[in-house]
């Protein structure tokens, strides 16, 4: 266990320590307020070491059997409202194992009450002060609900920044009464901030706050019951008591009244303004009102806030999203109607606190979270979060607000928007949809592309080997019968022979060209600097000693290269320079110029030109397909597959290729890597 478990727990004893002696004093923080605290000397004895001296794992079950053994409930939970330990008591009150209850949030155990619950805890952690005597119910585990006090006690980091809280309750016999103004009073001024009340169904007044007396000119003994209607105008309680019963009756959630106030001592009455907001059990049933009361503003004040009011709704009623305006402890005090319809809720159902009820539950922790870090760091916020109408159905939200800061740079509100991105998300799922819908789509003619290409691999093999066999079968015969019987065939049967055999050899050049094709279409590119015209030159010797000895003008540019895989481009530079070669067969002065130019947007592009045959450009779209010859085999050699290995091997390198030509006056080829 380490020294924070430890310190947590040294907290806890001081709180239930602090608790049971009645001590209203601040609880014990980050390494203070436990007992023992520091070694002691006793007369004849020496000095006794303190509870610090012992070792980790001794202290942290001292302190665990100490926590154990009380009968009050004591939990610890974080600044996020997580319950991180709990004692014996707390579990069996709760009805719980420790795997159960550990990690969950008030709004997990007692949904009506988690609002509640988390505004306490905010006040304890903005004021990092204990709040004392708060009085609920709490449900058991075979159902009952019992009356509790509650204590809640900030625990302190050595940075000064509250960690935890521990939060001590007592069970109470018999439940709290009016009649008990001392500690009515006691409890109500530390649980009610500012100028507000509780009472019960009635309007009893249970609890009051100073300020609530100091509006009222009653001490709190005064105001308790029904005693704070002594200083309202007569007429204006009759009026009230006609109102708070209707608020009753109907499950009114809010209510406003105006009052009349005479104080003690003053000869006129002052208006008051009354918000009252109703409280619920778990059952749902009504169990009194929390009402807050302020002095209504000069009646010049209240014109302007009135216009700017006015204004406001005039603007919120015409924007195109949801608006709303906070305290800084997140309790609604304006929102428009379209974020009314966004959230799925009445507007005074969203006032106060109301509108954490329609967060999403699994999104509901993660926001008060999100909320509580903005206006602890006074920072913009901005996330998307789920909120669930009353008939079930979920929008997705983009919440936004800024916070608005008083004079001293404190937080005194939050105003922002809210819009509904459901269609939003909705298509972002759909567009995710597709894509895996595609992803698969694409595995599976991956697979169907890898299955047809072993299956011409299989017919690559079979062309190769088993074709080739009776080829050479027909070329041998041939040639043998014409070394043995050539003298005894007629001219006719002699060039039938002859014919055989300029068959089966243009039908074996076929075969190696088809798998040269298909060998390009498989085979792996490697990128690199490419010398092209190192490549050229090396082509134009090769024609010299090979093809057929003529004298050509040969011009190759210097300097020409370009980023690609350099066996391939060979092939493109063969095939280019030995057509050029070829069919400038029948030129009187052949000429072969290989060469770079520029295109529009200045990128570079190789051309092949020569003064042969040439053709014509109508048969341009030909020149490149499979097996598309413009010359019968008479007049030039080939087999129409050269052209079309060179298509492929530049647009496998992101190029395009193309020519231009006339009848008689030679050919250009163009090509881009």
């Amino acid at each position: 266990m380490d020294d924070s478990s430890l310190e947590q727990m040294a907290a806890a004893a001081a709180a239930v320590r602090d608790a049971g002696a009645g001590d209203a004093g601040p609880a014990a923080t980050g390494n203070g307020g436990s007992a023992a605290a520091e070694p002691r000397a006793h007369a004849g004895r020496g000095t006794v070491p303190s509870l610090n001296d012992l070792p980790a794992d001794e202290r942290a079950a001292i302190l665990a059997t100490a926590l154990d053994a009380v009968p009050e409930i004591v939990w610890y939970k974080d600044t996020h409202n997580n319950i991180l330990w709990a004692n014996r008591a707390a579990l069996a009150r709760a009805g719980r194992s420790a795997e159960d209850l550990l990690g969950r949030s008030c709004f997990d155990l007692s949904p009506r009450e988690g609002t509640e619950y988390f505004e306490q805890d905010l006040r304890v952690i903005e004021t990092r002060q204990p709040m004392l005597g708060i009085l609920h119910r709490l449900r058991r585990a075979n159902g009952e609900r019992e009356w509790v006090s509650t204590d809640k006690h900030p625990v302190l980091g050595a940075d000064g920044q509250v960690r935890g809280i521990i939060a001590v309750s007592r069970y109470m016999p018999h439940p709290p009464a009016a009649a008990e103004p001392a500690a009515s009073h006691a409890a109500g001024n530390l649980r009610l901030p500012g100028e507000m009340m509780r009472t019960d169904v009635s309007g009893a007044v249970t609890f009051v706050s100073d300020g609530c007396c100091r509006l009222l000119g009653l001490r709190a003994d005064a105001a308790l019951g029904q005693g704070w209607l002594s200083v309202v105008e007569e007429e204006d309680r009759a009026a009230l008591e006609r109102t708070w019963r209707a608020a009753v009756q109907e499950r009114r959630e809010i209510f406003d009244v105006r009052l009349r106030v005479r104080r003690p001592g003053e000869t006129e009455p002052v208006a008051l303004n009354v918000r009252a907001i109703r409280e619920v059990d778990d059952d749902g049933e009504v169990l009194g009102f929390v009402a807050n009361l302020s002095e209504p503003a000069r009646t010049e004040d209240v014109s302007a806030e009135q216009n700017q009011r006015r204004l406001l709704d005039a603007m919120a009623a015409t924007a195109p999203v949801g608006m709303f305006v906070s305290d800084a402890q997140g309790r609604c005090t304006y929102v428009n109607d379209r974020w009314c319809r966004i959230w799925g809720v009445e507007r005074s159902e969203a006032l106060s606190r109301g509108w954490i009820k329609a967060l999403h539950p699994e999104d509901r922790d993660r926001v008060l979270l999100d909320f509580l870090t903005m206006t602890q760091a006074k920072r913009p916020y901005s996330g998307e979060f789920r909120v669930r109408h009353g008939d079930g159905r979920e929008r997705w939200v983009l919440g936004r607000s800024v916070p608005l800061l008083d004079g001293n740079g404190e937080v005194i509100a939050q105003v922002g928007t809210a819009t509904d991105i459901t269609s939003r998300k909705l298509a972002e799922e759909e567009v995710r949809r597709l894509n895996r819908d595609l992803e698969a789509r694409v595995a599976e003619r991956t697979a169907e592309l890898q299955s047809a290409l072993k299956e011409l691999e299989a017919f690559c093999y079979a062309v190769s080997h088993d074709l080739r066999a009776p080829l050479r079968a027909l070329d041998g015969f041939s040639s043998a019968l014409l070394e043995e019987f050539g003298d005894q065939l007629e001219g006719h049967g002699k060039d039938w022979l002859l014919r055989l055999r300029a068959g089966s050899q243009r039908m074996g050049r076929l075969i190696d060209d088809l798998l040269a094709l298909s060998r390009l279409s498989r085979g792996s590119m490697r990128r690199e600097r490419v010398d092209l015209t190192r490549i050229a030159q090396d082509v134009i010797e090769e024609l010299r000693h090979t093809a057929d000895a003529r004298s050509v003008a040969v011009e190759i540019e210097s300097g020409a290269s370009c980023m690609g895989d350099p066996t391939l481009l060979r092939v493109v530079l063969q095939n280019l320079l030995g057509n050029a070669w070829k069919f400038t067969a029948r030129t009187e002065h052949p000429r072969i110029e290989f060469g770079t130019a520029n295109d529009e947007d200045g990128a570079p592009v190789f051309y092949v030109t020569d003064n042969g045959v040439g053709f014509d450009m109508m048969f341009a779209d030909k020149l490149f397909g499979l097996f598309q010859r413009l010359h019968h085999p008479s007049e030039f050699d080939g087999t129409g597959i050269g052209l079309a290995n060179v298509r492929r091997i530049i647009e496998r390198h992101g190029g395009r290729v193309w020519a231009q030509g006339q009848p008689g006056a030679g050919a250009t080829f163009y090509f881009t890597v």
